[in-house]
């Protein structure tokens, strides 16, 4: 008798467990009661922004105006449906110039069951400033250049300048646009698009801090790949004047590497340099150079300061009187001039001349008096 009475004792509690379950789960889920729910987060359209743009005039505040947020309430269904669909707009279309403003904030809820109970954000301070207008160079920076030890690319843009646009205290910071060129990945030569970065006069990365229109979406670059190469420095050839003669003691560097294609390789065996200043008469002076880079050849160091060393003399034309000498005279033989000196005009540096004389050929002769040629000879000084 008593395990019957606690067998339905336990069958009751377990029924009334699972009732209440049931129960709980039915009002849940069944019924939809009015809720309040804070909403948070809210982005702003801002309307009239492209028409003010037109106008010369920019919104620059944009990115620092906190997020629009109120309060709504509802059936709990149609709050949670509304959710993602709640709408903020700023009018800006009555802003015709610079200047500070505030603005209120409207609130678009597309089902009608759900309403405001609060508005936590009601307005918004903007700043609008006058659109600021630049042309600017565009330059190509290259990374990783030394990696490839075979080859060197030379990097060329296709827009020497661009117009940019935007806020004056970003504007007044950029001093060019720049391509980033990753050097080692450029296997061959090509017209490649490159992402618009912008640098100041230091040639630091300028962070922005409002948007920036420019005239082109992105820098085209032109790159083309040449076999790297050392080869060494040397004067001009068209340095050798009939005012002056060079005479090189050293460069402040003796070799330069350039680029040339496959099928010049060989026939390029140095690099010339030319005077990059007025030349003066003089003995050991340094004079500053620039180098000639010929038509197909790549020198990314073209605008190197280079400087050689040398004596620079001017050429005269002068009288001199020389010895006459006898070069190879027969052993059995002894040879006698009628004249022991000879007047020649010489054109040439004049501290040269010492160290000259007149030479007579006498290979093959025997005794006898001979009418031969004369010809320079010995070391001039």
């Amino acid at each position: 008798m008593k395990k019957e009475l606690f067998e339905r004792k336990l069958l009751l509690q377990i029924l009334s467990i699972v009732m209440a379950a049931v129960l709980w789960f039915a009002i849940t889920y069944t019924e939809d009661p009015y809720i309040k729910l804070p909403v948070n987060s809210i982005p702003i359209r801002y309307l009239g922004e492209a028409a003010m743009e037109k106008s010369g005039l920019l919104l620059v505040n944009k990115e620092s105006i906190p997020p629009a947020a109120l309060d709504v309430k509802g059936k709990r269904s149609d709050v949670r449906s509304a959710l993602g669909s709640i709408r903020a707009t700023v009018d800006l279309s009555d802003i015709t110039e610079p200047g500070e403003y505030t603005k209120e904030i409207s609130y678009d809820i597309p089902n009608s069951s759900v309403t405001v109970v609060k508005r936590r954000a009601e307005t918004v301070s903007v700043s609008v400033e006058a659109v600021e207008k630049k042309t600017i160079p565009v330059v190509v920076n290259k990374t990783a250049e030394d990696r490839n030890k075979e080859f060197l690319v030379k990097s060329t843009a296709k827009e020497s300048n661009i117009t940019i646009s935007g806020a004056k205290e970003d504007i007044d910071r950029i001093y060019a646009a720049a391509a980033t060129v990753q050097a080692d990945t450029v296997v061959e030569s090509q017209e490649k698009a490159y992402a618009i970065s912008y640098i100041d006069k230091n040639k630091a990365p300028v962070t922005l801090k409002h948007a920036v229109k420019a005239s082109v979406r992105e820098i085209t670059v032109t790159n083309t790949v040449y076999l790297r190469k050392s080869v060494p420095i040397t004067l001009d050839e068209r340095n050798d004047t009939a005012d002056y003669q060079v005479f090189v003691k050293s460069f402040s560097q003796d070799k330069i590497e350039i680029g040339v294609f496959r099928q010049s390789y060989e026939s390029i065996s140095s690099i010339g340099v030319d005077f990059a200043e007025d030349v003066t008469m003089g003995e050991n002076k340094k004079y500053k150079m620039k180098l000639i880079v010929p038509e197909g050849v790549y020198c990314p160091d073209k605008d190197a300061e280079i400087y050689m060393t040398a004596d620079v003399e001017k050429i005269v034309t002068q009288s001199v009187v020389l010895p006459l000498v006898a070069e190879h005279t027969p052993e059995d033989l002894s040879v006698t001039f009628e004249h022991d000196t000879v007047p020649v005009m010489l054109t040439g540096p004049a501290s040269r001349f010492a160290g000259l004389s007149a030479a007579v050929d006498l290979s093959g002769l025997s005794a006898g008096e001979y009418q031969l040629p004369v010809k320079l000879s010995g070391d001039p000084e």
